[in-house]
Formats: C-alpha cells, structure tokens, sequence
C-alpha cells in the first residue's frame, strides 16, 4: 500500500521572499488516498481517504462532508470524474462505485470485477460511457456500458495503481505499475506495452499530464 500524507494540503507561495508555506485544509478522517476535481467547477473536490471513505468540499477546501451514502467501503483507493457530466464520479475502492448525483449517494458497479482494491480509475475523455479499473494484482478491467459491465483489458497479474486517459488523443491511455513501470495503449486496452526508457524507477505511484500538452506526463 502505498503512503500518503494523513491531509490535504496546498502551497502557498508568498510573494514577499519566494518562501514556501503548508496549511492543512483537511479533510481529517483518514489517509488521503486521492483527490479528484469537478472539471466544471474548481471549488468542487472530492477527495478518497483510508479509513473515513470520500470527503467532498464545495468552496475550494475551506469546508469538508462525508458523503458515503451507498458507498458501503471507508477505504477509496481512486475516484474519476465523468468530464461531460460533473454529476457522474466514480470511485475504486474494494470493487467500483458511481454516483449520479454529484457524490451523494454510490451504487456497486462490480459486474465482471475482481473482489480486489481498484486502485486507478480513467474516464474515456471522447466516449464518457467507457472507463478502465487498474487492480490490485488482477491487471486492468474495462466497462463501455457506464460500469454495467465490466472485462478484462489487459496487464494481466500487474498490481496497477495509476491511469491517465490522453483528452488530446483517443484510446490513448496510460497505466502505472507497481514492479513493471509505466505502460501506454493507443487502442483502447487492446494491447500495452512498456515505456520505461529512462525511468530509475519500476514502482510508480502517480502519474501527471500536462493540460497543453499531453506529451509532457
């Protein structure tokens, strides 16, 4: 499992000598695990913990609530926003979880699903309906039916902790591993391979993208 800082925190750069400064802004009821922003709305954040389920705040992190109703797991490894629909999350915690009301309530969405932690969870940028789940130690499974259903898509036995969908390029998608690096697909899941050149490192806990440009990750 992989260690975060116990809160939420922001940087704040002062203007006067360059100096940086840390202030908690919460939640405090576990680990964060991730973090997830409304693509609509900035001061909409969700946030996933390890022991006190998702947090929401709706004014940039100045607030926090609980909004477990339905989500039946306190520890949420991932969430992802649906980028059309802001209403429509989802959350990978010991199985997935959706909500279609903004994160107040959770519906199971384990068909076809390994019972393991999904630790990674990427929203298909040009079709909403499409999502893939990295596992635990069971590689990474895909729905095209809003999480109905769910099938196998690859890195099979691969611990995946992170994927980052490409918003520039269709069925671009990248996956990181515990053990094995980083792997790209350009076809939607249908096969991956290896980019590790130059990588020092073959444990990845976290991806970023660029947003102007998604060759710089």
């Amino acid at each position: 499992m992989r260690s975060q800082t116990t809160t939420l925190r922001i940087l704040i750069l002062s203007l006067g000598i360059g100096a940086v400064a840390h202030g908690s802004i919460g939640p405090f009821g576990g680990t964060v695990m991730c973090v997830a922003v409304d693509p609509r709305n900035s001061s909409n954040l969700f946030v996933g913990t390890y022991g006190g389920g998702i947090f929401r705040s709706t004014d940039a992190g100045a607030h926090w609530a609980e909004v477990n109703q339905g989500a039946g797991n306190s520890y949420v490894f991932s969430l992802a926003f649906d980028q059309s629909d802001s209403d429509i999350i989802y959350a990978g915690a010991a199985g997935a979880f959706k909500s279609t009301d903004g994160g107040q309530s959770w519906t199971e969405i384990n068909a076809g699903l390994p019972y393991q932690n999904v630790e990674g969870l990427a929203v298909d940028p040009f079709d909403p309906r499409t999502v893939y789940a990295g596992t635990y130690q069971s590689g990474i499974f895909k729905t095209v039916d809003g999480g109905e259903s769910w099938s196998f898509a690859g890195l099979v036995n691969r611990h995946v902790t992170v994927l980052l969908a490409d918003p520039s390029n269709p069925g671009v998608v990248f996956a990181a591993t515990e053990g094995a690096g980083v792997y790209k697909t350009i076809d939607s899941g249908a096969t991956w391979s290896p980019i590790n050149n130059g990588l020092t490192r073959s444990w990845i806990a976290s991806l970023a993208m660029d947003p102007v440009d998604s060759n710089v990750i």
